[in-house]
């Protein structure tokens, strides 16, 4: 984005006073994303935000984007086929990083289907997807271009013969705390979780026509850093482990984005994409879009 392109945006989403402020908090996020160079650039190889510049052709995206897919609830799609079908518990564990996905999948099923008397085991087999795509209509406050995301929870694919591996990619996404529109309006209503696994319920549990994500929490939204006034997460825990949790697809609200945050030192085991499993501790990207900066803007507002 040109200079001239990036200032129509500032005055489309602030007003003329806000502008030397925000000016700031760019200025600030670059010199962050430069002493941070390795993670930064980690994170953002893997997450990608709009579908036309997403050059990932796999399989399953193209039948995403094809007709013949499945609106599993408005603005949520999945494939019409899973990528991996009849994957057994050990295997989503495994592939996934899903640990606590048997205790996760009990406890959605206490809250949602307590008719169901089948408590979900080892030897039960999901079908789980790649990606779930979200439509959602324009934004008017930056553009009139409908907005068409991926949210992604790959596992890691191992190069076999002339066949490439593929890193594995669990995407950042924010997840409402109760029904939402079609529009973000601030971050009150929503929380960062990292998608781990996309997945149905089998037969046995009976038609359940929403699809099901594994999700690792983070916290709560913190009070701004005081030198870059971004917003600040870290990883969720529960008794000394990641909190985790099973919810409807259709209550990811949109991908999102995290700059690690370091300290004094570089942690020696951060390499080049796995900079979300190895730090802690992390600044929310509030400039990864426009649609996501007119929404911080109006939220420092509050």
């Amino acid at each position: 984005m040109d200079r001239l392109a990036f200032k129509t945006l500032l005055w489309r989403a602030i007003n003329k006073q806000f502008l030397s402020f925000v000016d700031l908090r760019v200025k600030v996020l670059i010199y962050l994303s430069s002493i941070n160079k390795t993670a930064f650039a980690g994170c953002t190889e893997h997450h990608s935000f709009d579908s036309d510049s997403d050059l990932d052709t796999d399989l399953e995206e193209v039948e995403a984007a094809s007709s013949n897919t499945t609106t599993i609830h408005t603005g949520h799609t999945l494939a019409k086929a899973p990528a991996h079908p009849h994957q057994t518990v050990e295997k989503i564990v495994t592939a996934h990083g899903a640990t606590d996905f048997l205790p996760a999948l009990q406890s959605f099923l206490r809250k949602n289907l307590p008719h169901i008397n089948i408590i979900p085991g080892i030897q039960d087999h999901f079908d789980v997807y790649r990606q779930v795509v979200i439509e959602a209509p324009p934004d008017r406050r930056v553009g009139d271009t409908p907005k068409r995301w991926h949210v992604r929870a790959r596992p890691e694919v191992v190069a076999s013969g002339q066949k490439p591996g593929c890193p594995a990619r669990f995407d950042m996404a924010l997840i409402s705390d109760g029904p939402h529109s079609s529009r973000l309006h601030t971050l009150d209503s929503v929380r960062v979780a990292q998608v781990c696994a996309i997945f149905t319920l089998p037969r046995q549990f009976g038609i359940y026509s929403r699809a099901l994500a594994y999700i690792e929490w983070f916290t709560p939204f913190r009070q701004p850093d005081p030198s870059s006034r971004l917003q600040q997460v870290s990883r969720s825990t529960r008794q000394l482990c990641r909190n985790a949790t099973v919810i409807h697809v259709d209550e990811i609200v949109r991908p999102c984005h995290l700059i690690p945050k370091m300290g004094q030192s570089v942690d020696v085991t951060l390499r080049r994409g796995n900079a979300y499993e190895v730090v802690n501790d992390f600044y929310f990207n509030e400039f990864i879009d426009s649609e996501m900066f007119s929404v911080s803007v109006i939220n420092s507002r509050l």
